[in-house]
């Protein structure tokens, strides 16, 4: 989902990789028809300040995306 006051698009992250601070979204920006990954955040959709982001997921095409059918339940 895009949050339009940021510009910044919004995942789940069902892997929720990490320790202590499980990420449960992930933030993108759109640039050039690519997803860039820019952080990734805790429930309350604050960023997790300490994370080790690995090679993949750090940008990948905007074709290789979908929509979600039911976008409401994304939003608290």
């Amino acid at each position: 989902m895009l949050d339009e006051t940021t510009n910044e698009w919004w995942t789940r992250d069902f892997a929720q990789h990490g320790r202590d601070a499980k990420s449960i979204f992930k933030t993108y920006s759109l640039e050039d028809g690519r997803f860039c990954w820019k952080t990734d955040r805790d429930g309350a959709g604050d960023i997790i300040e300490v994370k080790h982001k690995g090679p993949v997921g750090i940008t990948f095409k905007e074709s290789e995306t979908h929509s979600c059918p039911h976008p409401e339940s994304h939003i608290r």
